[in-house]
């Protein structure tokens, strides 16, 4: 992974503004996730009756009911912004921004897979199977998260849209009828309030820098474009799933 392109010097208190995000118990980080404990990742053997995917042949989950579709596009969403932000780790522009991405990502992931586990539960799964076990082209994430930036002030753009409408998404999951999913959807949004100031206090830092201004326009477009992948998720899942994929048949963790 290549370093973030050049950036402008930064006047000397901007350290000090940098991740300005309190979290509880008064540290400057976006605190962390509490939403669900532990679980063993369940490694299926591949090969012979198994599928390249880890499910037996012919019993890969299929999406088939609106609860599930919603379930894994929410996931698949959370996963793949996390595994982006994870990526500014030891490379953002402040020692702040180091924590407080890697925070958020860490935030990310774990909502990811507390929905995953909600999908599991319908399609005979697990949540490692849902996160790693699939094809690129099987996620159902939006296109925006799917993107490499290595540009600061479009991920700024990108942090900034996807807070805008994660946030709209959670306040209807919140009234769903569905006390299952509206109850998951009020742990995380009380995690994502972090995210959200977070973002806010960088598009106000921002808001008259013309590249980040630019960026707000030219990703705009893609938060709720699901109609396909770009060739950026298949290279990220390549990475992601590595390790998990060059196990031979029969590991367990």
């Amino acid at each position: 992974m290549s370093a973030p392109a050049p950036r402008s010097p930064e006047k000397p208190d901007d350290r000090s503004r940098a991740g300005a995000v309190e979290g509880e118990g008064g540290n400057r980080e976006v605190p962390p996730l509490d939403l669900l404990g532990g679980a063993e990742a369940n490694l299926e053997e591949e090969g012979g009756t198994w599928g390249k995917h880890g499910f037996p042949h012919g019993s890969e989950p299929k999406v088939s009911d609106e609860r599930g579709r919603l379930l894994l596009e929410i996931a698949d969403d959370e996963l793949v912004l996390g595994w982006r932000d994870s990526e500014w780790t030891g490379i953002a522009p402040f020692l702040e921004e180091d924590v407080a991405f890697s925070s958020i990502a860490q935030n990310e992931i774990g909502h990811a897979r507390a929905l995953y586990e909600l999908a599991a539960q319908e399609l005979g799964t697990t949540a490692d199977e849902l996160a790693f076990d699939r094809q690129p082209d099987e996620y159902r994430c939006c296109e925006l998260v799917e993107l490499r930036l290595p540009e600061w002030e479009r991920t700024i753009a990108r942090h900034v849209l996807y807070e805008e409408a994660d946030e709209a998404r959670l306040a209807k999951l919140k009234e769903s009828d569905d006390s299952e999913l509206a109850s998951l959807a009020g742990k995380i949004d009380r995690e994502e309030v972090y995210h959200r100031m977070h973002a806010q206090m960088w598009a106000d830092r921002l808001k008259d820098e013309p590249r980040f201004v630019a960026a707000l326009e030219e990703l705009r477009p893609l938060v709720d474009r699901r109609d396909g992948h770009t060739p950026d998720l298949t290279e990220l899942w390549e990475q992601m799933t590595e390790v998990r994929r060059s196990q031979p048949a029969g590991t367990t963790w």
